[in-house]
């Protein structure tokens, strides 16, 4: 372990990166011993022999800065080694003592304290250590009103900014900043390029190290290639061309800054509309489209957010025209695409149709669109199509980085905003790069109407939780609600998950003959808020006990949604204490039982409820 550290800065060096700006070499979780010495001091664990000291110097005499982990709780979230709570003078004065320039501070296993009290006490103990140390709060943004990020440099200092610049259309702002910078959700979502500045550099004159909020398209920082390289090495941004960027918001475990968003201005709430194929597969026809963008209208489900009238596999001829075109099959859609768009565009809704990333679609009734994706893009964009579902199928063994980024680039050569849906079955952890290609990305393979398939897709899917967001999703399939495999609890439970999630909410049954209780399970207007609420934050399991889960996740304006989820055989009582939600155990919460539709008095500590086999319970906070 410490010779990586050691090849990390010797590399940040070689690389020519250190010379660009990037200074900071940090250590992250594990690299102290389980327990404390016998005056209570951390102790290096065996991974670092020659100890933190040691390794400072080595790292100083690179002119780089070495930065350590600590969390504001009893033990890191690995808990292979002591927190910093209750010892927060004695460490800071220790990582002074070490050299240390940078501490990175989380907010695990913590006993459920205010965390503003608990970063306040390290925050005075660095400042009282001696030495200059940059505090990075890993707070995760989920106890505060309104999330924010501060940084605290020798006192709490304000934003301090000079200057905006726009260089050309692709890079919206580059920030000016003095001493030390608050990173403001409500700023950055606006930021299609993010510079980072030490917090002690003179306001006048800005340094060169910055991150993007977005790589070129189809390079991913984790493959660092030489397309990456390349753009890190340029000191001319405005002569980088084909780079288009958005949202800089929280994604993944890494720098927030490090994972893109399809500049396509779609997608800024998860997508919510209906799908062919997990009901009819392939058995479809254009009066079955229109009699049910008729029946979305009429059912209501419109209004309250449905929007995308979506053809799945099988609405093609086997072979392409004499042009190399598309053909849509005359049996069933005679009248073509283009008359179908038209006729849901008419009815204020919005088409989409499906096509694969291969020689074949998987059915194999109809070609994919490995080879034409440019000629396949501008044939959706004649047609009116405002949506492409991407397959996986036959794909010649090709990488799905390499094929899928040429049609994202096709899409947005095509001269129609087209939301791009990549289905790629989660098989090369897409959420790690597809947010840069597509507006969404399937984690998993196909859902099946089954208790079982739809709690597993559940938990495949959480393990991507912090890599959505606006304009990028998370998508664990299509709904089955309302087919048939499930029971009215089971459904019920389907669909708060997904809410929670924020995955797409893409109807899988026949809307033209639905049952009433899968009417009111598919309308639910505070569950679907849930869904399409601003802040985008993807809601998470957070607690399991058994077959007992609580999922939560933030909403705008400070509050929380929560899901008492029974995966198991007989009736329970599940709790959600407020530490397990970030919030403080002292405050009195107002709740809104989103399926009993009635609000619960205020009420301190947690929330309990019986929850039947199968079923579960949904609130959002709501003061």
């Amino acid at each position: 372990m410490c010779r990586r550290s050691v090849m990390g800065a010797d590399a940040m060096a070689s690389s020519g990166l250190a010379s660009l700006g990037y200074k900071y070499i940090n250590i992250d979780d594990c690299w102290a011993a389980q327990k404390r010495d016998s005056e209570g001091n951390l102790v290096v664990n065996s991974k670092f022999p020659s100890g933190i000291k040691s390794l400072a110097d080595y790292v100083h005499s690179k002119g780089l800065l070495l930065g350590i982990y600590s969390d504001a709780g009893s033990y890191t979230c690995t808990r292979t080694m002591p927190g910093s709570l209750g010892y927060e003078e004695q460490d800071a004065k220790t990582f002074a003592s070490w050299g240390v320039d940078y501490l990175k501070y989380d907010n695990c296993n913590s006993p459920g304290g205010s965390p503003k009290e608990r970063y306040d006490k390290m925050s005075k103990a660095l400042l009282n250590s001696g030495r200059k140390i940059f505090f990075s709060v890993c707070d995760w943004s989920v106890a505060y009103s309104n999330p924010f990020l501060v940084f605290i440099h020798n006192g709490r200092h304000s934003c301090n900014d000079k200057t905006y610049k726009y260089i050309s259309r692709h890079f919206t702002s580059v920030r000016r900043a003095g001493r030390a910078l608050p990173v403001l959700p409500s700023f950055l979502s606006h930021l299609r390029v993010r510079w980072v500045f030490n917090p002690s550099a003179n306001p006048h004159s800005s340094p060169t190290p910055f991150t993007m909020a977005r790589p070129p398209l189809g390079v991913g920082y984790w493959a660092m290639g030489f397309s990456l390289l390349a753009l890190l090495l340029c000191h001319q941004l405005a002569a980088i061309e084909g780079l288009s960027v958005k949202h800089g918001r929280r994604r993944g475990p890494a720098d927030p800054g490090r994972r893109g968003v399809l500049e396509n201005g779609l997608g800024h709430t998860p997508p919510m509309g209906w799908n062919s194929w997990n009901h009819f597969s392939c058995n479809i026809n254009e009066q079955m489209i229109r009699e049910t963008a008729d029946a979305m209208v009429s059912t209501g489900l419109a209004a309250v957010g449905y929007k995308y009238i979506n053809i799945d596999d099988c609405w093609g001829e086997m072979n392409r025209d004499s042009q190399g075109s598309l053909v849509p099959r005359a049996s069933t859609f005679p009248s073509g695409i283009k008359s179908l768009a038209d006729y849901v565009h008419s009815k204020g809704l919005l088409l989409g149709i499906y096509s694969d990333a291969g020689t074949y679609t998987c059915s194999k009734t109809m070609p994919g669109s490995l080879g034409h994706e440019e000629q396949d893009a501008k044939t959706f964009a004649s047609w009116g199509v405002d949506y492409l579902k991407y397959d996986n199928c036959f794909n010649n063994g090709i990488s799905p980085k390499e094929r899928y980024v040429k049609m994202s680039k096709a899409l947005l050569n095509s001269g129609r905003p087209i939301f791009h849906s990549l289905c790629e079955w989660g098989q090369e952890d897409p959420a790690t790069w597809a947010p840069a290609l597509g507006n969404s990305w399937r984690t998993t393979g196909d859902i099946e109407d089954k208790w079982e398939s739809m709690t597993s897709i559940a938990d495949q899917n959480d393990r991507w939780a912090s890599y959505a967001g606006p304009g990028a999703w998370n998508d664990p399939d299509m709904l089955e609600v309302g087919n048939g495999g499930m029971t009215t609890e089971e459904y019920r439970s389907h669909f708060s998950i997904w809410a929670l999630v924020k995955a797409p909410l893409l109807i899988g049954c026949d809307i033209r003959s639905m049952s009433n209780d899968t009417l009111k399970i598919l309308s639910n207007r505070g569950v679907i808020a849930v869904n399409q609420d601003p802040l985008g934050r993807q809601g998470r399991k957070v607690k399991k006990d058994g077959d007992l889960e609580v999922w939560a996740g933030p909403l705008s304006g400070g509050k929380v949604a929560v899901v008492l989820w029974n995966r198991g055989s007989s009736q329970a009582t599940i709790t959600a204490y407020w530490s397990d939600l970030g919030l403080e155990p002292t405050k009195d919460v107002k709740a809104r039982d989103l399926w009993k539709h009635v609000n619960i008095p205020s009420i301190r500590g947690q929330i309990s409820a019986v929850v039947e086999s199968h079923a579960c319970k949904m609130y959002v906070s709501v003061e």
